[in-house]
């Protein structure tokens, strides 16, 4: 303690020096405590970056470790000299596992904990965890049952609950190579135990112990362009295209958010990826590869590239300048927002087996995606829109998957196909372009493209639904054409269309076929047609088709739809009765509950709530089958007086599917609503 005995040295000056001194020495002791101001200690980028991430069955999850200052065995016992138990993260009763890191040694370690009380069972359970390629140097750091949690020469690890086993932990895992750890678990006895979670510090991961899982750990060059100096060496660097070149194959380069922008003249190109590698951004909005209007932006010469989170943008306006060249096979671009190019993405000539998904894919100059001579490919739930000629061109191209993409407001076409064959287009919404109407415009155009799926597709808007010229052998199913300006649907005869299937499709409007009787609009085994919105008929005994047929061509009886439906095709079932509290008080949130059945297995509805006093609640999208629960508080003003008695209210439900076909609705569901006492 310092007690100053002259008043003098006590004045605002020297107040002030001491203070700064405080100052300083904060700094200073934050930066030898911690090592990470200024950039001079890089150790928590083994925490921050994504370098960790789990897969099983068909998803992936990139994850975060436990980041503590004490080892990976005290973090599991907690305090092993009171024997107090396990840590915070395992007092949940959970199964865990997850990744820890001690921020002393930097030890990478994977922790698994069951958290299941086992002495009530008595059926012996067992769980054994079969791993393959175990990094070299791994090992067993702790086993919570000597003699159970150990690597055996076929690399299993079992424990038994009853003995009061529960997991142990992998350490010395590998930090300075990328590597995969599969997990096949096994549960003897115990089928109840699979669920589990990956924990983080701030949320979990739902994992099924059931199934295999693929736990992958990336060794990670970080590129940062706004560091200090001293944060900078061979593993931490300034340009992406630095970062790619320090990379081994089945690195990750992990790119910190700002505009990246250095080009190379000799590359023609931002950034020019030549080996296995994944590329991931911080953010798709604020991790920028911007092209300066020069050549191309990312060029992929290397199969089995993963990209996710930038945002591409500003290539040349060159022809065939584009956002992503892709040149390889088995790459994945995933979550990333391209624009402003002259091509969004084109995967050229002989490439197959690529993964476009989930990305925004806007204002480009040309066309949003291009395949061409490609195979095999998957365009995946993707926003495809304001791109000035058509969302996505392919050429001389088959066995394509176009799922669930939203593609609208494209100045041309939504999708345009010449010369290619058995291509899949399902689920997508097609909504017609911006911009004036000087010249037709197509949903799906088919030219010289055969033998293709166009199935559970919606289509509004355009002069033509889905064209078709010199195309054969379409099967064309369970598709909406609503509120189509010409036709919902135009087959060509120049040349002739031939054993092109239609049926099962709900038509707002007409459609034309110049090929006489070449072409079917019902199927005959099924005995159903297309729904037609205007369609004047009768129903045949409550069989759902009307008594009428439909002439496609008005002037030619060889084109018609033998079997019209009466309802849309794909309506969902009526939901049942809500469920939830008769009598009501006013001011007061009630919840209620009902469910309904979709037409098919993998369609999803949405619910519409009409609560009976003007108000409607629409909630979704829901699985076929699945509970909506559903919310709502009245306002009732009446006196006093009706407090007891109360007002009469109905509850009504329909279910919609994706393509706004509704259901019939539920029964009303009667309440009575009473008014809250005065002293309420």
């Amino acid at each position: 303690m310092f007690i100053i005995k002259n008043r003098k040295y006590f004045n605002k000056n020297n107040i002030i020096i001491i203070l700064s001194l405080l100052i300083i020495s904060s700094v200073i002791l934050s930066i030898n405590s911690y090592g990470q101001l200024f950039g001079e200690n890089k150790s928590s980028d083994i925490g921050n970056a994504p370098s960790y991430q789990i897969s099983q069955d068909g998803h992936t999850w990139y994850v975060k470790p436990i980041y503590q200052y004490i080892n990976p065995v005290k973090f599991y016992d907690y305090d092993i000299d009171t024997k107090s138990g396990h840590t915070p993260f395992m007092e949940a009763n959970s199964s865990e596992i997850y990744f820890y890191i001690d921020s002393l040694s930097l030890e990478l370690s994977l922790i698994i904990h069951h958290g299941k009380e086992s002495e009530r069972y008595s059926k012996s359970p067992q769980i054994k965890f079969k791993f393959s390629e175990i990094p070299n140097g791994a090992y067993i750091a702790l086993s919570d049952d000597l003699g159970e949690f150990n690597l055996t020469n076929n690399n299993e690890v079992c424990w038994k609950l009853n003995n009061g086993s529960d997991g142990g932990i992998l350490g010395g895992l590998p930090t300075n190579s990328s590597w995969s750890i599969t997990i096949n678990p096994d549960f003897t006895n115990a089928s109840e135990f699979v669920k589990w979670v990956y924990q983080e510090e701030c949320c979990e991961i739902p994992l099924n112990m059931g199934k295999p899982l693929n736990i992958t750990y990336y060794h990670t060059i970080c590129v940062d362009n706004n560091q200090y100096p001293k944060w900078y060496d061979a593993t931490h660097v300034k340009t992406i295209q630095e970062g790619v070149n320090n990379a081994f194959i089945g690195d990750m380069v992990f790119v910190y958010n700002g505009v990246y922008n250095n080009f190379y003249p000799d590359k023609n190109c931002c950034l020019k990826i030549e080996k296995k590698i994944n590329l991931i951004g911080e953010d798709k909005f604020n991790t920028i590869i911007d092209g300066g209007y020069n050549g191309n932006v990312i060029v992929i010469e290397a199969d089995g590239v993963e990209i996710r989170n930038f945002c591409i943008r500003d290539s040349s306006e060159n022809v065939y300048c584009t956002g992503i060249i892709i040149n390889g096979n088995n790459i994945n671009i995933i979550n990333n927002n391209i624009t402003q190019n002259n091509i969004g993405i084109y995967l050229s000539a002989n490439v197959s087996d690529n993964t476009i998904e989930k990305n925004e894919i806007l204002s480009n100059s040309r066309e949003g995606i291009i395949l061409n001579l490609s195979h095999c490919n998957n365009i995946i739930e993707n926003n495809i829109s304001k791109n000035k000629y058509d969302g996505i061109i392919i050429k001389n191209s088959s066995n394509n998957k176009i799922l669930g993409n939203n593609i609208f407001l494209n100045y041309r076409n939504g999708i345009y196909s010449s010369d290619s064959y058995k291509n899949l287009f399902i689920k997508n919404t097609i909504i017609r372009r911006y911009g004036g109407t000087n010249f037709t415009t197509y949903g799906i155009f088919l030219s010289n493209s055969s033998n293709n799926e166009i199935q559970k597709n919606f289509f509004k808007n355009f002069s033509i639904g889905l064209n078709i010229e010199n195309s054969n052998n379409n099967n064309i199913t369970k598709n909406v054409f609503r509120t189509i300006n010409g036709e919902a649907i135009f087959i060509s005869n120049l040349p002739k269309c031939t054993d092109n299937k239609i049926y099962f499709n709900n038509f707002w409007n007409n459609a034309y076929d110049e090929n006489y009787g070449l072409n079917q609009w019902f199927n005959e085994t099924l005995k159903s047609g297309n729904y037609w919105l205007n369609y004047k008929g009768k129903e045949i005994d409550d069989t759902g088709i009307g008594d009428k047929r439909v002439n496609i061509t008005p002037d030619d009886r060889n084109n018609f739809d033998k079997y019209p439906l009466m309802n849309p095709f794909g309506k969902p079932g009526t939901p049942t009765k809500p469920t939830g509290p008769w009598g009501v008080y006013s001011l007061e949130k009630y919840t209620y509950t009902t469910h309904a059945e979709a037409a098919f297995k993998d369609d999803n509805l949405y619910y519409e709530w009409n609560w009976g006093d003007g108000n409607i609640t629409r909630l979704g999208p829901y699985k076929s089958n699945e509970t909506c629960e559903a919310s709502h508080t009245w306002i009732q003003n009446k006196p006093y007086f009706f407090r007891w008695f109360g007002v009469q209210k109905q509850i009504t439900v329909k279910a919609i599917n994706e393509f706004e076909v509704k259901s019939e609705e539920s029964v009303p569901k009667e309440i009575r609503i009473r008014s809250p006492s005065p002293y309420y």
